[in-house]
């Protein structure tokens, strides 16, 4: 990668770029511009209808002819440009399509990663997954030495305490045969 950097759209920037696109979508299908209240994003969102919208859309319809509508249709455009930068948004877009980056697919008409990019994504998954199961295994490795560890520290301490016992009952055998302890 080059040591040139774009800056990422932030939601502001995408938000503005939605804007703009909405308004040349009102204008493609011949009504004037207006802006969506949050009531109305909302119930777009929800997918439900609205007929104060529908009524806005009848009462607002576009005419090319009329100098006010125009102006107002400029207006729009520019308070929608002024909320964001539409160049971050458009020169995102470049910089991932660019093939040279090797982000996206340049075969595909849709967005998807590189192959090169899947392929090591695809690989660091795999190596991750061997990763996990190393330190499984490590852990259940541990465990078990541990728990040898303990068995066999029970053990000497067991045979220590016989070893123990079995001098002080030879200690005592000899005291009782008049022998030297």
């Amino acid at each position: 990668m080059s040591g040139m950097r774009m800056a990422k759209a932030s939601r502001q920037d995408l938000d503005a770029a939605w804007s703009i696109n909405r308004a040349f979508d009102s204008l493609g299908y011949g009504f004037e511009p207006m802006e969506v209240d949050d009531a109305e994003k909302d119930a777009a969102a929800a997918d439900v209808p609205i007929l104060a919208t529908a009524q806005r859309l009848v009462e607002q319809a576009f005419d090319i002819n009329d100098h006010d509508a125009c102006r107002r249709v400029i207006d729009h455009l520019q308070a929608c440009a002024k909320r964001g930068s539409l160049m971050r948004v458009i020169m995102g877009m470049e910089v991932l399509l660019d093939a040279r980056n090797e982000i996206v697919d340049p075969s595909l008409d849709y967005l998807e990663l590189h192959p090169k990019l899947a392929a090591a994504t695809s690989e660091a998954a795999q190596q991750r997954a061997r990763a996990e199961a190393a330190e499984a295994k490590i852990a259940a490795l541990r465990t078990a030495l541990l728990s040898d560890l303990d068995a066999a520290t029970s053990e000497a301490a067991q045979q220590r305490t016989r070893a123990e016992v079995a001098e002080a009952e030879l200690s005592e055998l000899r005291k009782a045969q008049g022998g030297a302890p």
